[in-house]
């Protein structure tokens, strides 16, 4: 499995290509207009959307990552990604900030989610995507 932030599309067009993977793992941060905000460093928003049309169509399982972050990922925003990873395929994993080193602690205001307020964030993103999954760190996968 590849683990990428996607802004590097020729090597993943390589690697997707030649068979050389069979899973990848895209971050998938905010939605695209709040990526400057969020990520740690310098993304071209135009290579990492070019990185998720490009493998839409190559063998591999498909992951798509955000970590559950009050300060950039809220119920607008899941509406916003899910309108865009609508009709794509592969797996939305929304998964719990649990501050240990995921985003920069000084871009946070310290807010996390309640369980109960992720469950109504993976709710609201499957109305838009048909395989959606939350992980709460130090616990199991939560069922609905």
């Amino acid at each position: 499995c590849l683990r990428t932030n996607g802004s590097n599309p020729d090597v993943i067009d390589d690697l997707t290509k030649d068979m050389l993977i069979d899973k990848i793992s895209l971050d998938y941060k905010a939605p695209f207009d709040l990526y400057h905000k969020v990520a740690d460093c310098k993304v071209n928003i135009n290579d990492v959307q070019q990185t998720f049309e490009l493998i839409q169509d190559r063998p591999v399982s498909i992951e798509y990552r955000t970590v559950l972050a009050p300060d950039f990922v809220d119920k607008k925003n899941i509406i916003k990604m899910g309108k865009y990873l609508n009709k794509k395929r592969g797996k939305w994993i929304l998964t719990e900030l649990n501050g240990l080193g995921v985003l920069d602690a000084d871009k946070l205001s310290g807010k996390i989610y309640t369980e109960e307020e992720m469950k109504e964030l993976v709710n609201l993103a499957y109305e838009y995507f048909d395989d959606v999954e939350l992980v709460v760190l130090w616990q199991k996968e939560v069922d609905y």
